[in-house]
């Protein structure tokens, strides 16, 4: 008998009815729980770490600057500078703004 799941409030019978529900591949769960040694439940965190500052969650980063319309290019060098979530996915420019310093 397979585990029950519960992930974002919603209860699956099993890993396989979750991931098919979130279209996602049940492979990638398993490779998370492989290389990160967690559970479930944060292996599917990690294959859902792309969120927006509105909560969505998304599968790439790519994905996410689609929905939103910022070129994929800006967010990553946005990201990289430490810039925050609401920014980077910001149409406008970000030239006087400044970036989160790493603590």
């Amino acid at each position: 008998m397979m585990k029950q799941i519960i992930f974002r409030g919603k209860k699956f019978e099993s890993l396989a009815e979750c991931c098919h529900y979130h279209q996602i591949s049940i492979r990638s769960v398993y490779y998370q729980m492989k290389i990160h040694k967690v559970s479930r439940e944060d292996a599917l965190d990690l294959v859902f770490k792309y969120r927006d500052h509105e909560g969505r969650f998304f599968k790439t980063l790519r994905e996410m600057c689609e929905f939103h319309h910022v070129k994929y290019n800006t967010a990553s060098k946005r990201l990289a500078k430490g810039h925050l979530i609401k920014d980077v996915l910001s149409r406008e420019s970000l030239r006087n703004k400044k970036a989160i310093s790493p603590a």
